[in-house]
């Protein structure tokens, strides 16, 4: 919680200043993921590579959609190749951020997408190599890496920061929204939408109403039938 000081440095220096919190709400809420699949494991085409890793299960993101405003991404985000994983399983962003892809380690990797919402083929690089992707159109983005078939992370180019990856425990926050009717909805990789309602991103959503300093709390269960 800012201080009445650090508020008032914050108006001095044109900095944002965080809104009182009883002019806004808040979303909390469990995500439930269906049965974990069996690995996704083949073989590796290289002569010579070494054996694939283990196939990681990456969280739930959970995104409000609706939120009016202009909203403008305030920094690079980067997305870590370390011990043949990506780093981050699922990543949300701003509209026009730009994500680095350093390498952190001792082979050679080859991040590419065949998204429709971004294409990109970043070649191959070593060691403590680095390249950035800009990413201006909203939707769903699935990493691989042409080397390490276990590899695979999704990056959800989203139009407002109101949104959240979920803990371990499948649970999730997110503070500060404005008063309104929104769309809230829950995103997992391995999600399966079940009826044409479902989000472009294949997200499931639930229709909320935040209030001045009100808490709704929304639930999710993607494994439901």
């Amino acid at each position: 919680m800012r201080t009445a000081a650090s508020l008032l440095l914050a108006a001095a220096l044109g900095l944002p200043q965080d809104p009182p919190a009883a002019d806004t709400g808040s979303l909390e809420g469990t995500v439930t993921l269906p049965p974990k699949p069996p690995p996704k494991i083949r073989k590796n085409p290289y002569p010579g590579a070494r054996p694939p890793g283990e196939y990681l299960r990456g969280p739930a993101v959970v995104f409000l959609d609706g939120v009016a405003g202009d909203f403008k991404p305030q920094k690079k985000e980067e997305l870590e190749q370390k011990n043949r994983q990506f780093v981050k399983l699922a990543l949300p962003i701003l509209k026009g951020t730009t994500v680095s892809f350093p390498n952190r380690d001792d082979e050679y990797h080859n991040v590419f997408s065949r998204s429709r919402t971004k294409e990109l083929e970043l070649g191959r690089y070593g060691t403590n190599e680095s390249k950035e992707e800009t990413f201006d159109k909203p939707g769903l983005v699935r990493l691989r890496c042409e080397i390490h078939s276990n590899m695979h992370a999704v990056i959800l180019v989203l139009e407002n920061p109101f949104f959240a990856v979920c803990d371990p425990q499948g649970r999730y926050s997110i503070a500060g929204v404005p008063p309104g009717k929104y769309k809230l909805y829950a995103f997992h990789e391995e999600y399966e939408p079940k009826d044409e309602q479902a989000d472009p991103m294949r997200a499931v959503g639930r229709d909320v109403e935040v209030t001045k300093g009100g808490v709704v709390k929304t639930d999710f269960d993607l494994g439901a039938k």
